[in-house]
């Protein structure tokens, strides 16, 4: 702490706790402003304005509680009251339009009483519930320096006017898709075959299934600072199905590990104009799973939680949400599409929302705000096989929510929110069906008369997966001189031969008497419309 000389009234600024912030994140908490005046005669008090001054590409974010006054959640509190002590903040931080205009980046607290302490006294004014937007435009502009100043130009010199009040990191998490077990990174995307369905009960009713059955991959998200995931207020894992209440958040002097910052419950404590109070958070950090180019047919599922604490998998850190109007902004609410599957363990369908298939997740209060976590989400996928399922691969992209452009503060958007910094990555692709699917087997051969030979043909489909619409076609004779004038094949359209099933083919070829002698072939093609695939057989005859 500065020295203060002891009979002139001074105050000296200080950095309460330098927290870590990550890029792209709009709603950053900063560490609080501390001044700490000493000296002066007893009782004698000054009038002014506190400045904030931000700089480096950064705005600040606290939210707006008052459209009209631009008065925001920012709050001053002196001499480090306890929780039960406040009943309302002694001044309130506020967007003074000539301050701004659209910039934020100077935060006012206006006709601050400042009271000289005395010869043997100091007064500890502190400055809270500061967040800004962290860039991504100019990456080398952190740490993050605010400047105190003061309106009333005859207070004393602040010798230390240039705080730093967090320190820059590159993001909060990285996401990667790893295989179903989760053990190792995907060296290629996940091959499903659209012939062959998967988790076709899954797909057909969905509401049962264990996300242990039938996974497709796992997407791990892991932090990049310890701080980079945290939950909603002070609060005590109850399991994995519940969002506790928060509690009031006590001044420590360090920085806050909640996404709430500091708020009380007192009924002169402000709050926005829908009812939030100064200092508390909307939701916990979110995480979402992205999924774009989802083929046509192909249901996702994802389970309700994480696998859980590395040290006890029945800790979960994250629950399942659901999301409402604009992407994230609902609070903690019942995890929507399946039936029944609130419980741990369960799955939810992924929800669609701007032409992507979205999981959302938040925050419970197991996550450990001291070391790094990292999460693994099961990730199913499910689809009924056939020509109605779509090719394609799609593509998986995860990070931190909820999702917002908005870098400048504002009464309704929800705290927290970051910027999407999420890269999207191959991980599943539906395929076309392999070749060949069957095999022909020729059962017997003869002229039926004069000029029409007759072949007798079984078809078999000896693979796990249904073959849809099997046709045959292109049927001609070798060489062509040998002047095949008519053909039948009874049926000519097999249709779909479910796994080792057969059928039989009667095919009819009219041969003139002069090409009887020739040496020739009868040449066919198998072609389905499960996919691009053909097969081509011939005898001779």
């Amino acid at each position: 702490m500065p020295v203060l000389p002891a009979q002139v009234f001074q105050c000296v600024s200080q950095a309460s706790g330098t927290p870590s912030v990550g890029f792209g994140e709009q709603t950053a908490q900063l560490g609080d402003v501390i001044l700490i005046c000493a000296g002066g005669a007893t009782g004698a008090q000054h009038t002014t304005d506190v400045l904030l001054d931000v700089g480096g590409g950064f705005r600040f974010t606290s939210r707006v509680n008052d459209a009209a006054t631009l008065t925001n959640e920012a709050v001053m509190l002196v001499n480090e009251p306890l929780v039960a002590q406040v009943s309302a903040p002694a001044a309130v931080g506020t967007y003074k339009q000539a301050d701004n205009s659209t910039s934020y980046t100077r935060m006012r607290f206006a006709g601050v009483t400042m009271t000289e302490p005395g010869p043997s006294g100091t007064n500890v004014y502190r400055f809270t519930n500061l967040r800004v937007s962290v860039p991504t435009s100019n990456l080398t502009q952190l740490p993050v320096s605010v400047t105190v100043s003061y309106s009333n130009v005859s207070l004393p010199v602040n010798p230390n006017p240039v705080l730093t009040l967090a320190v820059g990191m590159a993001g909060g998490v990285t996401s990667q898709m790893r295989t179903a077990n989760g053990l190792s990174p995907l060296s290629a995307p996940v091959s499903l075959s659209r012939c062959l369905p998967n988790n076709l009960s899954l797909a057909n009713a969905p509401g049962t299934a264990s996300y242990t059955e039938g996974r497709t991959l796992t997407v791990r998200l892991s932090e990049t600072m310890p701080v980079g995931l945290r939950k909603r207020g002070e609060s005590t894992y109850v399991d994995g199905n519940t969002f506790p209440a928060i509690a009031q958040t006590p001044i420590t002097g360090l920085p806050y590990t909640t996404q709430s910052m500091f708020w009380v419950t007192a009924a002169g404590w402000p709050k926005s104009a829908g009812n939030v109070p100064s200092g508390q958070a909307n939701t916990g950090t979110r995480v979402f799973v992205k999924f774009t180019s989802v083929p046509s047919g192909v249901r996702i599922f994802g389970a309700s939680n994480d696998q859980g604490s590395p040290n006890n998998a029945s800790i979960k850190r994250v629950r399942a949400v659901a999301m409402h109007g604009t992407l994230g902004t609902a609070g903690p609410t019942a995890v929507q599409g399946l039936a029944n599957t609130t419980i741990e363990g369960g799955l939810v369908e992924s929800q669609l929302f701007g032409g992507a298939r979205w999981l959302l997740y938040e925050m419970l209060p197991s996550i450990d705000n001291t070391s790094f976590e990292t999460l693994d989400l099961p990730i199913v996928v499910a689809h009924k096989g056939g020509t109605a399922v779509g090719l394609g691969t799609m593509k998986v992209q995860a990070g931190l929510g909820p999702i917002s452009a908005l870098n400048t503060p504002d009464v309704t958007t929800t705290i927290p929110r970051y910027q999407d910094l999420s890269v999207a990555q191959n991980a599943v692709t539906i395929a076309a069906c392999p070749c060949p699917y069957f095999r022909t087997t020729l059962d017997s051969k003869s002229y039926v008369d004069t000029n029409t030979a007759e072949f007798r043909l079984t078809v078999t489909n000896n693979t796990a997966s249904p073959i849809y619409n099997l046709e045959m076609t292109n049927i001609r004779g070798v060489p062509a001189s040998m002047g095949i004038t008519s053909l039948t094949a009874t049926p000519l359209v097999v249709g779909t031969l479910a796994p080792n099933q057969s059928a039989t083919v009667t095919v009819r070829v009219n041969v003139p008497t002069a090409a009887k002698t020739q040496n020739k072939t009868l040449a066919y093609r198998w072609t389905h419309g499960s996919g691009s695939c053909s097969l081509t057989q011939q005898w001779g005859f």
